[in-house]
């Protein structure tokens, strides 16, 4: 009877545990929730983060899930100090979350802080649990102080992304020893300095400006965990706003609860007013400006700071010349650029509300890219060369001749010497060579000289030029004894031509001009012969032959032949006039008639296409001539060449993806400096008739 009491009382016993369980096992929809928090744990990433009740993350712990860790929604239901787990094992600072799913430190071989399992501390992060959920002692403390019962807990599988303060760093000890303290246990005999350790909130000052009507930016700031490991800022909670739009001093707190939750927190009092530095306006980085022009330093400059104050007359203005360290204020706004090279030019401003200095730089690159300036001792006087000089040297044609840039820079060694012959054809003179004459006459030497730098208002080199003539004489021929001759003694008449004996004047003195008597008195006209007969104006050779000519012999009969004595001609009183140069057996021919131009081609020769570095000097007009070809009406060929009449148009195009366009160069302008690109020459010709001749040369100018 005692027996059956004993085992009726047991089952009393059991029954009654049996209820409590099951009443402490579906408790979780009993009350409502309660607290400042809600906990979620991402069992795929061994998270569990802490939210406010207006879904804002307050703090996070790594943790230790398992696989038999439920899935749901539930509110926590118990708490204890220590619990007795499966082993038995020890777990710290317990809360249930269901039936006999807890919140709990990593378990201890004994209810004893100094036997907690190393092994399991450092598996925290990954799924090690028989269902619960192992956080650090820290942690699971925190939940036990801070979270009442009845706070909603939910466990899902995420990733983590979901983890927005993402998975906090965790303290590994050695597991090469069994047990020991938890590291984050804040019970004072803890052996681990962590034990103690706090979060901090670093900032670079706790006394900020904040710029007027500006947008907001907070103070830089780094938050650190007690363990020292850097958290991001999401961490960081704020309480208190800031309005930039009224002046005033506005404090914000920042806070944070780190894994171990341990709080830290800062206040930063911003003071919102002109807190930046003034603005400069107009300042241009860079300009290019000619040698010895002038610049307004201050044309288009203002300024003013955050409140609208303008400050531009507060401007101070600082200049470094080229060459210079120093820089110097100038009060005048007018800058005169009297040297090359680069100009650094300062704007200093101090903003008279806090003092903060603005400091704007501008380069002024000062070059000179005007014409040369080509000169000569002599004023380009005509050069004269003796007869029969064969050549003259570069050295003598640049004698006394130099250049110059307007900044001054010795440009002679760069100027080139092209010489026009009298034909017209041009030939460029090396440096170190000579020019050789080809005839006498009068030539034409070029001197050039280009700037090296593009021209600021063009685009182009500039190209100088001068000229002077240089004349070759021609030599001096000896003049001849006599310009005429007699005939030779054995060049006579025909024997029928002679006349008679009695035909002679007796004394037989007649001057060979026939136009003075042997005694000095005047020969007139037709002379009488000591027989009485009429000699009609026919002279007597001084050989005494009978000079032809239509003489009629005392006979009568006419003296043929018609020729006249060489050197004479016959003056209207039939004497004959010395000077004539007809021989005496020639005859008087017609002369030859000059055949005429049946048809004329004609064929420009220019250089070959050729390719040249970028900033060569080309020559427009070298070696460029024009050839005619003439067909004569007698069927003979006459050929000529001349460079006169000649016209050319130079294109230019940088580069296949731009247009093409005209340079408009003058005819004057024979030395062009080249710069990348392709360069088209065309060379026409038109003659009076419409007859045209044409052809392009192609230079094309690469990079060096």
């Amino acid at each position: 009877m005692e027996n059956m009491k004993k085992k009726a009382l047991v089952r009393s016993v059991l029954l009654a545990f049996l209820c409590c369980m099951m009443i402490l096992g579906f408790q979780t929809n009993v009350k409502a929730e309660t607290g400042n928090y809600y906990i979620k744990v991402n069992k795929n990433t061994n998270v569990v983060t802490v939210y406010t009740k207006d879904d804002k993350p307050y703090t996070a712990f790594i943790c230790s899930a398992g696989y038999a860790t439920p899935v749901g929604t539930f509110h926590t239901m118990n708490k204890y100090s220590w619990w007795v787990l499966d082993g038995p094992s020890y777990g710290q600072y317990c809360t249930r979350i269901t039936g006999s799913i807890l919140f709990h430190s990593v378990w201890y071989y004994e209810q004893n802080k100094t036997t907690q399992s190393y092994v399991q501390y450092n598996r925290l992060g990954s799924l090690a649990s028989h269902g619960c959920v192992r956080v650090t002692t820290a942690a699971a403390k925190w939940i036990y102080d801070n979270c009442p019962l009845q706070t909603k807990v939910i466990i899902f599988n995420g990733s983590s992304s979901d983890d927005p303060l993402g998975k906090p760093a965790s303290i590994k000890v050695n597991s090469a020893v069994r047990m020991g303290w938890d590291p984050t246990d804040p019970d004072p005999n803890n052996t681990y300095s962590t034990k103690n350790s706090q979060p901090r909130i670093s900032v670079k000052s706790t006394k900020v400006s904040a710029q007027y009507n500006a947008p907001f930016k907070p103070v830089e700031m780094t938050a650190y965990d007690s363990a020292g490991n850097q958290l991001s800022s999401a961490w960081i909670r704020t309480s208190g706003t800031v309005n930039t739009k009224q002046m005033g001093s506005y404090p914000v707190t920042y806070s944070l609860t780190d894994s171990f939750g341990r709080n830290a927190s800062v206040t930063v009092t911003y003071t919102v007013g002109d807190a930046s530095k003034a603005e400069i306006y107009g300042v241009k980085k860079e300009i290019t400006k000619e040698y010895k022009s002038t610049v307004n330093l201050r044309s288009g400059i203002t300024a003013k700071n955050s409140m609208g104050t303008v400050l531009t007359d507060k401007i101070v203005t600082k200049i470094r010349k080229p060459g210079t360290e120093e820089y110097k204020g100038v009060k005048a706004s007018e800058l005169k650029l009297r040297h090359t090279g680069t100009y650094r030019i300062m704007y200093y401003l101090k903003n008279p509300t806090n003092k903060l200095v603005t400091q704007e730089y501008m380069k002024i690159v000062v070059k000179d890219t005007k014409k040369p300036v080509i000169s000569s001792k002599d004023k380009f006087a005509t050069m004269k060369l003796s007869a029969g000089t064969k050549s003259v040297t570069y050295k003598k044609l640049i004698s006394g001749v130099t250049a110059k840039l307007a900044s001054g820079k010795n440009m002679t060694s760069k100027i080139s010497i092209k010489v026009t012959d009298p034909d017209g054809k041009i030939k460029t003179v090396a440096a170190n060579g000579s020019y050789k004459i080809s005839e006498p006459g009068t030539y034409r030497v070029s001197y050039y000289c280009s700037n090296p730098s593009k021209s600021l208002k063009t685009g182009k080199y500039l190209v100088a030029e001068k000229k002077r003539k240089l004349v070759v004489e021609e030599k001096v021929s000896e003049p001849a004894d006599n310009d005429t001759k007699e005939p030779d003694d054995d060049t006579k008449e025909p024997d029928d031509t002679q006349e008679p004996d009695n035909t002679q004047n007796p004394d037989s003195t007649q001057n060979p001009d026939n136009t003075q008597n042997p005694d000095g008195t005047q020969n007139p006209g037709n002379t009488q012969n000591p027989d009485g007969t009429q000699n009609p104006g026919n002279t007597q050779n001084p050989d005494g032959t009978q000079n032809p000519g239509n003489t009629q012999n005392p006979d009568g009969t006419q003296n043929p032949g018609n020729t006249q004595n060489p050197g004479s001609t016959q003056n209207p009183d039939n004497t004959q006039n010395p000077g004539s140069t007809q021989n005496p057996d020639s005859t008087q021919n017609p002369p030859a008639q000059e055949p005429s131009v049946v048809t004329t081609a004609y064929a420009l020769i220019v250089p070959a296409d050729t390719t040249v570095p970028d900033r060569a000097v080309i020559s427009l007009s070298e070696g460029v001539s024009l050839q005619i070809t003439s067909v004569m009406s007698d069927g003979t060929h006459r050929s000529a060449s001349t460079t006169e009449g000649i016209r050319r148009r130079v294109t230019y195009q940088p580069s296949p993806a731009q247009q093409e366009s005209d340079l408009l160069l003058t005819e004057s302008i024979d030395q062009l400096p080249v710069t990348t690109g392709v360069y088209r020459i065309t060379y026409h010709y038109e003659d009076a008739q419409g007859n045209v001749a044409e052809k392009v040369r192609t230079i094309t100018v690469t990079a060096m």
